[in-house]
């Protein structure tokens, strides 16, 4: 029987895509970067070793990775949902959209920009951490990110709130934005 861990030792490149799934290897290693997608899915990785970035795709969902270490980026979309992941570590940036729906994430950390759509419906967020900005939809309906926090995002597209804040806090949260608005002109 071959030792996937063995054969893994001494990879530090990926150029092309990469599907765990169904793989022997616990711990990455020297692996550096994986040019592709990148799909951990009820994969056995445990420890992304020295992983620092991801050219396409990341789907975490239902895997048992709990902490990205030193990862950094990731130029395609992120799935977060139902993951183990509690510690982004050094991610700092997320090229497409980030699904943190049903994860165990509760805190962003070093995360500073989402390209895409973000979705942090029926997550465990409570801390964006160092995020700045989403370049496109937000959606924190039924999520736990307080207000005061979202309205110190940039965020390019529409901000989905109704479920958690209700009819009369949007008002509020209009008339915030028609004063900075009046502000500006």
């Amino acid at each position: 029987e071959i030792d996937e861990n063995k054969l893994f030792k001494y990879v530090n490149e990926i150029k092309g895509n990469a599907n765990f799934g169904g793989s022997q290897i616990t711990d990455l290693r020297q692996l550096q970067s994986i040019g592709g997608d990148a799909d951990f899915r009820s994969s056995s990785i445990e420890n992304l070793g020295q992983l620092q970035s991801i050219g396409g795709d990341a789907n975490f969902n239902f895997s048992i990775i709990t902490n990205l270490g030193q990862f950094q980026s990731i130029g395609g979309k992120a799935d977060f949902r139902y993951s183990k992941i509690t510690d982004l570590g050094q991610l700092q940036s997320i090229g497409g959209k980030a699904d943190f729906s049903y994860s165990k994430i509760a805190d962003l950390g070093q995360l500073q920009n989402i390209d895409g759509n973000a979705n942090f419906r029926n997550s465990q967020v409570t801390d964006l951490g160092q995020l700045q900005s989403i370049g496109g939809d937000a959606d924190f309906r039924d999520s736990k990110i307080r207000n005061r926090d979202i309205n110190k995002l940039e965020i390019g597209g529409e901000i989905k709130l109704e479920d958690i804040y209700g009819r009369a806090e949007k008002s509020i949260i209009q008339r915030i934005i028609d004063n900075i608005c009046k502000l500006l002109h």
